[in-house]
Protein backbone atom coordinates (compact mmCIF):
# COMPACT_ATOMS: atom_id res chain seq x y z
CA UNK A 1 0.00 0.00 0.00
CA UNK A 2 1.19 3.64 -0.32
CA UNK A 3 3.08 5.06 2.41
CA UNK A 4 1.12 8.22 2.72
CA UNK A 5 -2.17 5.74 4.42
CA UNK A 6 -1.24 6.98 7.48
CA UNK A 7 -4.75 7.86 9.48
CA UNK A 8 -7.38 4.89 10.30
CA UNK A 9 -9.79 6.44 7.41
CA UNK A 10 -7.08 6.22 4.84
CA UNK A 11 -6.50 2.70 4.74
CA UNK A 12 -9.85 1.92 5.28
CA UNK A 13 -10.82 3.77 1.65
CA UNK A 14 -8.17 2.18 -0.14
CA UNK A 15 -8.98 -1.37 1.31
CA UNK A 16 -12.69 -0.64 -0.15
CA UNK A 17 -11.24 0.57 -3.31
CA UNK A 18 -9.01 -2.72 -3.83
CA UNK A 19 -12.25 -4.98 -2.65
CA UNK A 20 -14.21 -3.43 -5.59
CA UNK A 21 -11.05 -4.13 -7.50
CA UNK A 22 -11.40 -7.45 -6.71
CA UNK A 23 -14.82 -7.77 -6.60
CA UNK A 24 -14.91 -6.85 -10.83
CA UNK A 25 -11.84 -8.95 -11.31
CA UNK A 26 -14.19 -12.04 -10.11
CA UNK A 27 -17.27 -10.95 -11.96
CA UNK A 28 -14.86 -10.65 -15.12
CA UNK A 29 -13.63 -14.06 -14.64
CA UNK A 30 -17.34 -15.43 -14.51
CA UNK A 31 -18.25 -13.91 -17.44
CA UNK A 32 -14.54 -15.21 -19.30
CA UNK A 33 -16.32 -18.64 -18.32
CA UNK A 34 -19.45 -17.98 -19.56
CA UNK A 35 -17.65 -16.74 -23.34
CA UNK A 36 -15.77 -20.17 -22.75
CA UNK A 37 -18.76 -22.56 -22.46
CA UNK A 38 -20.21 -20.67 -25.48
CA UNK A 39 -17.11 -21.44 -27.40
CA UNK A 40 -18.01 -25.15 -26.56
CA UNK A 41 -21.41 -25.95 -27.37
CA UNK A 42 -22.70 -29.27 -27.13
CA UNK A 43 -22.78 -30.91 -30.00
CA UNK A 44 -25.03 -33.68 -29.91
CA UNK A 45 -22.27 -36.33 -30.01
CA UNK A 46 -24.18 -39.41 -28.71
CA UNK A 47 -20.98 -41.38 -28.19
CA UNK A 48 -20.37 -42.43 -25.02
CA UNK A 49 -16.77 -41.14 -24.22
CA UNK A 50 -17.28 -38.39 -25.78
CA UNK A 51 -20.81 -37.60 -25.13
CA UNK A 52 -21.67 -33.73 -24.31
CA UNK A 53 -22.16 -32.72 -20.56
CA UNK A 54 -24.76 -30.93 -18.71
CA UNK A 55 -23.62 -29.54 -15.75
CA UNK A 56 -25.92 -27.12 -14.66
CA UNK A 57 -29.72 -27.34 -13.83
CA UNK A 58 -32.56 -27.57 -16.72
CA UNK A 59 -33.27 -24.40 -19.26
CA UNK A 60 -29.15 -23.94 -18.96
CA UNK A 61 -27.10 -25.21 -22.28
CA UNK A 62 -24.95 -28.05 -22.14
CA UNK A 63 -21.07 -27.84 -23.30
CA UNK A 64 -19.09 -30.52 -25.06
CA UNK A 65 -17.00 -32.74 -23.20
CA UNK A 66 -13.97 -31.96 -21.52
CA UNK A 67 -14.76 -28.29 -21.41
CA UNK A 68 -13.79 -28.24 -17.66
CA UNK A 69 -10.19 -29.33 -17.93
CA UNK A 70 -8.39 -27.03 -20.21
CA UNK A 71 -10.58 -24.42 -17.62
CA UNK A 72 -9.50 -25.85 -14.64
CA UNK A 73 -5.80 -25.33 -15.88
CA UNK A 74 -5.94 -21.78 -16.75
CA UNK A 75 -6.91 -20.56 -13.71
CA UNK A 76 -4.89 -23.46 -11.55
CA UNK A 77 -7.96 -25.25 -9.56
CA UNK A 78 -8.90 -29.02 -9.90
CA UNK A 79 -10.98 -30.26 -13.06
CA UNK A 80 -13.76 -30.78 -10.55
CA UNK A 81 -13.96 -27.41 -9.25
CA UNK A 82 -14.07 -26.44 -13.05
CA UNK A 83 -17.00 -28.03 -13.53
CA UNK A 84 -18.65 -26.93 -10.81
CA UNK A 85 -18.14 -23.05 -11.88
CA UNK A 86 -18.74 -23.72 -15.31
CA UNK A 87 -22.51 -25.18 -13.74
CA UNK A 88 -22.65 -22.24 -11.23
CA UNK A 89 -22.19 -19.82 -13.92
CA UNK A 90 -24.54 -21.22 -16.48
CA UNK A 91 -27.32 -21.70 -13.73
CA UNK A 92 -26.88 -17.93 -13.14
CA UNK A 93 -27.00 -16.32 -16.72
CA UNK A 94 -29.64 -18.94 -17.52
CA UNK A 95 -31.83 -19.91 -14.81
CA UNK A 96 -31.54 -16.73 -12.25
CA UNK A 97 -31.06 -13.97 -14.29
CA UNK A 98 -32.15 -11.22 -11.17
CA UNK A 99 -28.99 -12.49 -9.41
CA UNK A 100 -26.72 -12.28 -12.48
CA UNK A 101 -27.80 -8.79 -12.94
CA UNK A 102 -26.94 -8.01 -9.22
CA UNK A 103 -23.37 -9.76 -9.57
CA UNK A 104 -22.71 -7.66 -12.66
CA UNK A 105 -23.76 -4.54 -10.92
CA UNK A 106 -21.12 -5.60 -8.12
CA UNK A 107 -24.29 -5.11 -5.53
CA UNK A 108 -23.98 -9.25 -4.65
CA UNK A 109 -20.57 -11.25 -4.10
CA UNK A 110 -19.84 -13.83 -6.36
CA UNK A 111 -19.67 -16.37 -3.28
CA UNK A 112 -23.22 -15.78 -2.64
CA UNK A 113 -24.28 -15.81 -5.92
CA UNK A 114 -23.16 -19.26 -6.57
CA UNK A 115 -23.91 -20.54 -3.01
CA UNK A 116 -27.60 -19.83 -4.80
CA UNK A 117 -27.53 -21.48 -8.05
CA UNK A 118 -25.62 -24.43 -6.42
CA UNK A 119 -28.86 -25.01 -4.14
CA UNK A 120 -31.35 -24.77 -6.48
CA UNK A 121 -29.58 -26.83 -9.45
CA UNK A 122 -32.38 -29.52 -9.39
CA UNK A 123 -35.10 -27.24 -9.08
CA UNK A 124 -37.39 -26.98 -12.54
CA UNK A 125 -36.44 -23.83 -13.95
CA UNK A 126 -40.38 -22.42 -13.37
CA UNK A 127 -39.27 -23.29 -9.50
CA UNK A 128 -35.65 -21.18 -9.83
CA UNK A 129 -37.19 -18.52 -11.19
CA UNK A 130 -39.19 -18.14 -8.08
CA UNK A 131 -36.38 -18.60 -5.57
CA UNK A 132 -35.26 -15.72 -7.42
CA UNK A 133 -37.09 -13.25 -7.38
CA UNK A 134 -37.75 -14.37 -3.73
CA UNK A 135 -33.86 -13.24 -2.99
CA UNK A 136 -33.59 -10.26 -4.61
CA UNK A 137 -32.25 -7.18 -2.63
CA UNK A 138 -32.36 -9.86 0.59
CA UNK A 139 -28.87 -11.81 -0.05
CA UNK A 140 -26.39 -8.89 -0.70
CA UNK A 141 -27.13 -7.77 2.37
CA UNK A 142 -27.67 -10.81 5.33
CA UNK A 143 -24.33 -13.05 6.42
CA UNK A 144 -23.41 -17.00 5.21
CA UNK A 145 -25.88 -18.67 7.42
CA UNK A 146 -28.23 -16.24 7.22
CA UNK A 147 -28.37 -16.89 3.48
CA UNK A 148 -27.98 -20.45 3.74
CA UNK A 149 -31.14 -20.22 5.97
CA UNK A 150 -33.12 -17.76 3.51
CA UNK A 151 -32.45 -20.10 0.62
CA UNK A 152 -33.31 -22.95 2.22
CA UNK A 153 -36.58 -21.52 3.31
CA UNK A 154 -37.08 -20.54 -0.57
CA UNK A 155 -36.45 -23.98 -1.65
CA UNK A 156 -38.51 -25.61 0.60
CA UNK A 157 -41.48 -22.87 -0.29
CA UNK A 158 -41.38 -23.59 -4.02
CA UNK A 159 -40.90 -27.19 -3.42
CA UNK A 160 -42.50 -28.48 -0.42
CA UNK A 161 -42.48 -32.30 -1.61
CA UNK A 162 -38.97 -32.01 -1.81
CA UNK A 163 -38.78 -30.83 1.81
CA UNK A 164 -41.22 -33.72 3.23
CA UNK A 165 -38.95 -36.26 1.24
CA UNK A 166 -36.40 -34.66 3.14
CA UNK A 167 -37.54 -35.02 6.70
CA UNK A 168 -38.99 -38.72 5.69
CA UNK A 169 -34.84 -39.48 5.01
CA UNK A 170 -33.61 -37.43 8.08
CA UNK A 171 -35.64 -40.29 9.90
CA UNK A 172 -33.07 -42.63 8.46
CA UNK A 173 -30.63 -41.69 10.75
CA UNK A 174 -31.49 -41.44 13.86
CA UNK A 175 -29.62 -43.27 15.92
CA UNK A 176 -28.04 -43.40 19.60
CA UNK A 177 -24.36 -44.80 19.89
CA UNK A 178 -21.89 -44.86 22.85
CA UNK A 179 -18.52 -43.84 22.06
CA UNK A 180 -15.31 -44.92 23.46
CA UNK A 181 -12.31 -42.85 23.18
CA UNK A 182 -9.07 -44.10 22.08
CA UNK A 183 -7.27 -42.88 25.50
CA UNK A 184 -10.00 -43.77 28.11
CA UNK A 185 -9.98 -42.86 31.46
CA UNK A 186 -13.96 -43.90 32.85
CA UNK A 187 -15.54 -41.36 30.28
CA UNK A 188 -17.26 -42.20 27.61
CA UNK A 189 -19.61 -40.09 24.72
CA UNK A 190 -23.63 -40.52 24.09
CA UNK A 191 -24.75 -39.30 21.35
CA UNK A 192 -28.56 -39.04 20.18
CA UNK A 193 -29.96 -38.17 16.76
CA UNK A 194 -33.38 -38.11 16.46
CA UNK A 195 -36.82 -35.88 16.70
CA UNK A 196 -36.05 -32.43 17.37
CA UNK A 197 -39.19 -31.56 19.67
CA UNK A 198 -38.87 -35.56 21.63
CA UNK A 199 -35.01 -34.63 22.03
CA UNK A 200 -35.61 -30.57 23.06
CA UNK A 201 -38.37 -32.39 26.13
CA UNK A 202 -35.37 -34.66 27.04
CA UNK A 203 -32.52 -31.90 27.41
CA UNK A 204 -35.47 -30.30 29.01
CA UNK A 205 -35.84 -32.50 31.79
CA UNK A 206 -31.96 -32.85 32.28
CA UNK A 207 -31.33 -29.18 32.24
CA UNK A 208 -34.35 -28.75 35.22
CA UNK A 209 -33.30 -32.17 37.55
CA UNK A 210 -29.81 -30.44 36.43
CA UNK A 211 -30.69 -27.46 38.67
CA UNK A 212 -32.42 -29.16 41.33
CA UNK A 213 -29.36 -30.75 41.72
CA UNK A 214 -27.66 -27.69 42.59
CA UNK A 215 -30.60 -26.61 44.31
CA UNK A 216 -30.26 -29.87 47.02
CA UNK A 217 -26.19 -29.02 47.17
CA UNK A 218 -24.43 -30.58 44.51
CA UNK A 219 -21.70 -28.54 43.95
CA UNK A 220 -20.11 -30.72 40.31
CA UNK A 221 -20.02 -28.35 37.55
CA UNK A 222 -23.13 -28.35 35.23
CA UNK A 223 -22.22 -31.07 32.78
CA UNK A 224 -21.13 -33.11 35.53
CA UNK A 225 -25.11 -32.79 37.25
CA UNK A 226 -26.82 -33.19 33.34
CA UNK A 227 -25.05 -36.82 32.99
CA UNK A 228 -26.45 -37.58 36.71
CA UNK A 229 -29.73 -36.46 35.57
CA UNK A 230 -29.82 -38.13 32.19
CA UNK A 231 -28.49 -40.92 33.99
CA UNK A 232 -31.54 -40.87 36.71
CA UNK A 233 -34.05 -40.25 34.09
CA UNK A 234 -33.11 -43.56 32.15
CA UNK A 235 -32.84 -45.72 35.97
CA UNK A 236 -36.05 -43.58 37.76
CA UNK A 237 -37.86 -42.93 34.86
CA UNK A 238 -39.62 -39.22 34.36
CA UNK A 239 -42.02 -39.15 37.55
CA UNK A 240 -39.04 -38.94 39.79
CA UNK A 241 -37.48 -36.28 40.52
CA UNK A 242 -32.86 -36.62 39.39
CA UNK A 243 -31.44 -39.31 41.85
CA UNK A 244 -34.85 -39.99 43.69
CA UNK A 245 -34.24 -36.47 46.02
CA UNK A 246 -37.40 -35.49 47.44
CA UNK A 247 -39.13 -32.11 46.34
CA UNK A 248 -38.25 -30.24 50.02
CA UNK A 249 -34.88 -31.19 49.85
CA UNK A 250 -34.65 -29.26 46.28
CA UNK A 251 -36.99 -26.19 48.06
CA UNK A 252 -34.88 -23.78 46.15
CA UNK A 253 -35.03 -25.65 42.68
CA UNK A 254 -38.13 -25.33 40.52
CA UNK A 255 -40.38 -28.40 40.47
CA UNK A 256 -39.35 -31.00 37.69
CA UNK A 257 -42.09 -33.55 37.51
CA UNK A 258 -43.47 -34.85 34.79
CA UNK A 259 -46.43 -32.75 35.09
CA UNK A 260 -44.80 -29.36 35.07
CA UNK A 261 -41.70 -29.84 32.95
CA UNK A 262 -41.11 -27.59 30.47
CA UNK A 263 -41.36 -28.65 27.20
CA UNK A 264 -39.15 -27.44 24.17
CA UNK A 265 -40.41 -23.65 22.85
CA UNK A 266 -40.35 -23.44 18.97
CA UNK A 267 -40.99 -20.20 17.31
CA UNK A 268 -42.63 -21.15 14.09
CA UNK A 269 -43.58 -18.72 11.57
CA UNK A 270 -46.52 -19.26 9.39
CA UNK A 271 -48.58 -17.47 7.07
CA UNK A 272 -52.82 -17.78 8.34
CA UNK A 273 -53.45 -20.24 5.13
CA UNK A 274 -50.50 -22.49 6.65
CA UNK A 275 -52.31 -22.33 10.23
CA UNK A 276 -55.63 -23.26 8.79
CA UNK A 277 -54.12 -26.45 7.19
CA UNK A 278 -52.77 -27.21 10.43
CA UNK A 279 -55.91 -27.27 11.77
CA UNK A 280 -57.33 -29.06 9.50
CA UNK A 281 -59.52 -26.73 8.17
CA UNK A 282 -59.36 -27.86 4.87
CA UNK A 283 -59.86 -31.48 5.47
CA UNK A 284 -57.34 -33.88 4.13
CA UNK A 285 -53.82 -32.09 3.93
CA UNK A 286 -51.94 -34.85 2.01
CA UNK A 287 -51.42 -33.36 -0.89
CA UNK A 288 -51.29 -29.43 0.40
CA UNK A 289 -47.88 -30.10 1.65
CA UNK A 290 -47.17 -26.33 2.89
CA UNK A 291 -43.78 -24.98 4.59
CA UNK A 292 -43.11 -22.87 7.29
CA UNK A 293 -40.07 -21.52 9.15
CA UNK A 294 -39.03 -22.71 12.53
CA UNK A 295 -37.18 -19.91 13.88
CA UNK A 296 -33.13 -20.96 14.52
CA UNK A 297 -33.37 -23.85 12.24
CA UNK A 298 -34.95 -23.36 8.93
CA UNK A 299 -37.92 -24.57 7.11
CA UNK A 300 -40.36 -27.68 8.15
CA UNK A 301 -43.60 -29.04 6.39
CA UNK A 302 -47.20 -28.85 7.44
CA UNK A 303 -47.00 -32.61 8.54
CA UNK A 304 -44.17 -32.82 10.63
CA UNK A 305 -45.33 -29.87 12.40
CA UNK A 306 -48.82 -31.10 12.60
CA UNK A 307 -47.29 -34.53 14.01
CA UNK A 308 -45.79 -32.17 16.70
CA UNK A 309 -48.82 -30.66 17.74
CA UNK A 310 -50.79 -33.82 17.56
CA UNK A 311 -48.65 -36.09 19.82
CA UNK A 312 -46.75 -33.35 22.05
CA UNK A 313 -47.85 -31.11 24.50
CA UNK A 314 -48.30 -27.42 23.49
CA UNK A 315 -49.11 -24.13 24.80
CA UNK A 316 -50.50 -22.35 22.73
CA UNK A 317 -49.30 -18.39 23.35
CA UNK A 318 -51.50 -15.74 21.66
CA UNK A 319 -49.70 -14.11 18.67
CA UNK A 320 -47.41 -11.05 19.76
CA UNK A 321 -48.61 -7.63 18.79
CA UNK A 322 -44.85 -6.98 17.38
CA UNK A 323 -46.49 -3.01 17.16
CA UNK A 324 -48.12 -2.88 20.64
CA UNK A 325 -46.23 0.01 23.21
CA UNK A 326 -45.25 -1.78 26.08
CA UNK A 327 -43.66 0.25 28.70
CA UNK A 328 -41.60 -0.69 32.17
CA UNK A 329 -40.04 1.47 34.59
CA UNK A 330 -37.79 -1.06 35.35
CA UNK A 331 -34.32 -1.63 33.33
CA UNK A 332 -34.82 -5.49 32.41
CA UNK A 333 -37.79 -5.73 30.12
CA UNK A 334 -40.58 -8.22 31.24
CA UNK A 335 -40.50 -11.55 29.35
CA UNK A 336 -43.45 -10.59 26.89
CA UNK A 337 -41.77 -7.24 25.79
CA UNK A 338 -38.25 -9.34 25.37
CA UNK A 339 -39.84 -11.82 23.22
CA UNK A 340 -41.62 -8.82 21.43
CA UNK A 341 -38.04 -7.26 20.69
CA UNK A 342 -36.52 -10.93 19.69
CA UNK A 343 -39.60 -11.47 17.19
CA UNK A 344 -39.37 -7.83 15.69
CA UNK A 345 -35.27 -8.08 14.94
CA UNK A 346 -34.48 -11.96 15.10
CA UNK A 347 -30.70 -10.76 15.13
CA UNK A 348 -27.86 -8.51 16.64
CA UNK A 349 -28.93 -5.13 15.17
CA UNK A 350 -24.98 -4.83 14.77
CA UNK A 351 -23.75 -4.30 11.00
CA UNK A 352 -23.53 -7.61 8.79
CA UNK A 353 -24.22 -9.66 12.42
CA UNK A 354 -27.26 -11.26 12.96
CA UNK A 355 -26.28 -13.42 15.52
CA UNK A 356 -29.39 -14.72 17.19
CA UNK A 357 -31.24 -12.56 19.32
CA UNK A 358 -32.02 -14.93 22.37
CA UNK A 359 -28.18 -15.67 23.02
CA UNK A 360 -26.92 -12.04 23.46
CA UNK A 361 -28.43 -8.93 25.36
CA UNK A 362 -31.11 -6.78 24.80
CA UNK A 363 -29.73 -2.85 24.82
CA UNK A 364 -31.10 0.27 25.11
CA UNK A 365 -30.79 2.50 22.37
CA UNK A 366 -30.56 5.29 24.38
CA UNK A 367 -29.21 4.78 28.00
CA UNK A 368 -32.03 3.95 30.37
CA UNK A 369 -31.81 6.48 33.18
CA UNK A 370 -32.88 5.38 36.76
CA UNK A 371 -33.40 9.00 37.61
CA UNK A 372 -36.38 9.29 35.27
CA UNK A 373 -39.05 7.03 35.78
CA UNK A 374 -40.89 8.54 32.56
CA UNK A 375 -44.29 8.36 31.22
CA UNK A 376 -45.79 5.49 30.35
CA UNK A 377 -48.78 7.28 28.16
CA UNK A 378 -45.95 9.27 26.13
CA UNK A 379 -45.03 7.19 23.61
CA UNK A 380 -42.26 10.12 22.53
CA UNK A 381 -40.77 9.74 25.96
CA UNK A 382 -37.60 7.56 26.14
CA UNK A 383 -37.30 6.79 29.55
CA UNK A 384 -38.02 3.68 31.03
CA UNK A 385 -38.02 0.67 29.10
CA UNK A 386 -39.91 0.51 25.44
CA UNK A 387 -39.45 -1.64 23.10
CA UNK A 388 -38.86 0.72 20.59
CA UNK A 389 -35.79 1.97 22.35
CA UNK A 390 -34.29 -1.83 22.62
CA UNK A 391 -32.48 -3.73 20.57
CA UNK A 392 -30.93 -7.67 20.08
CA UNK A 393 -26.80 -6.88 20.70
CA UNK A 394 -24.64 -10.24 20.41
CA UNK A 395 -22.32 -9.91 23.43
CA UNK A 396 -19.06 -8.81 21.37
CA UNK A 397 -21.03 -6.35 19.50
CA UNK A 398 -22.84 -4.92 22.68
CA UNK A 399 -18.99 -4.38 24.36
CA UNK A 400 -18.30 -2.75 20.68
CA UNK A 401 -21.06 -0.31 21.17
CA UNK A 402 -20.19 0.78 25.30
CA UNK A 403 -16.28 0.22 24.49
CA UNK A 404 -15.45 0.35 20.45
CA UNK A 405 -16.60 3.80 19.66
CA UNK A 406 -19.39 2.88 17.84
CA UNK A 407 -22.55 4.43 18.08
CA UNK A 408 -26.28 3.82 16.62
CA UNK A 409 -29.65 5.29 17.02
CA UNK A 410 -33.10 4.10 16.37
CA UNK A 411 -34.67 5.92 13.17
CA UNK A 412 -38.44 7.27 13.25
CA UNK A 413 -41.45 4.90 12.35
CA UNK A 414 -41.98 6.47 8.47
CA UNK A 415 -45.51 4.56 8.63
CA UNK A 416 -46.91 6.98 11.12
CA UNK A 417 -47.09 8.47 14.86
CA UNK A 418 -47.61 6.22 17.35
CA UNK A 419 -49.49 8.71 19.66
CA UNK A 420 -51.93 9.26 16.56
CA UNK A 421 -52.41 5.59 15.09
CA UNK A 422 -53.01 2.26 16.99
CA UNK A 423 -50.74 -0.44 16.79
CA UNK A 424 -52.75 -2.85 15.36
CA UNK A 425 -53.67 0.05 12.51
CA UNK A 426 -49.51 0.37 11.40
CA UNK A 427 -48.12 -1.83 8.54
CA UNK A 428 -45.55 -3.87 10.52
CA UNK A 429 -42.24 -3.48 9.32
CA UNK A 430 -38.42 -4.25 10.79
CA UNK A 431 -37.20 -1.42 12.66
CA UNK A 432 -34.15 0.51 11.28
CA UNK A 433 -31.17 1.47 13.54
CA UNK A 434 -28.76 3.85 11.89
CA UNK A 435 -24.50 2.89 13.17
CA UNK A 436 -21.88 4.97 12.88
CA UNK A 437 -18.04 3.45 13.23
CA UNK A 438 -15.15 5.12 14.39
CA UNK A 439 -13.87 6.92 11.89
CA UNK A 440 -16.89 8.07 10.39
CA UNK A 441 -18.78 5.31 8.68
CA UNK A 442 -22.38 4.69 8.89
CA UNK A 443 -24.86 1.69 7.69
CA UNK A 444 -28.41 1.28 7.90
CA UNK A 445 -29.75 -1.79 10.00
CA UNK A 446 -33.18 -3.17 8.67
CA UNK A 447 -34.76 -6.72 9.93
CA UNK A 448 -31.08 -8.18 9.37
CA UNK A 449 -30.56 -6.40 6.32
CA UNK A 450 -27.52 -3.91 5.98
CA UNK A 451 -26.59 -1.44 3.89
CA UNK A 452 -23.91 1.05 3.34
CA UNK A 453 -25.23 4.50 3.84
CA UNK A 454 -22.31 6.63 3.87
CA UNK A 455 -18.70 6.55 4.34
CA UNK A 456 -15.73 9.41 5.34
CA UNK A 457 -14.33 11.34 2.16
CA UNK A 458 -11.59 10.19 0.23
CA UNK A 459 -8.02 11.10 0.98
CA UNK A 460 -6.53 13.82 -1.07
CA UNK A 461 -3.99 12.82 -3.49
CA UNK A 462 -1.33 15.00 -4.70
Amino acid sequence: MDEDLTTPAALLDELRMRHVVVAAAQVEELEGVYAWALAHPALGDAEVLSRDEFPAGQGAPGVAAFTAEPLAGALGISPHAAQAMLADTLDLVHRLPRTWDQVRALVLPVWKARKIAKATRDLPLVAAAWVDGQLIGAAPSIGAAALDRLIDLAVARVDPQAQKEREAAERTRWDVTLTQPRRWAGTSQLQATGDTVALGEVMGRVNADADALAGAGDEDPVGARRVKALVSLAREGAGQLAFGFAAEDAATAKPTSSATKQALKLYVHASLADLVTLAGGDGDTSDDTRVAEVERLGAITSELLKSWLDRTRVTVTPVLDLADAQWSPRHDPPPRMRDQVVLRHRGCVFPYCGRDARSGDLDHVEPWDPDRPGDPDDPHETSGTRPDNLAPLCRRHHRVKTHGRWRYEALPDPFGDPAADPPSTRPTRPPEHLWIGPHGESFLVTGGRTVEVGRPPPRETS
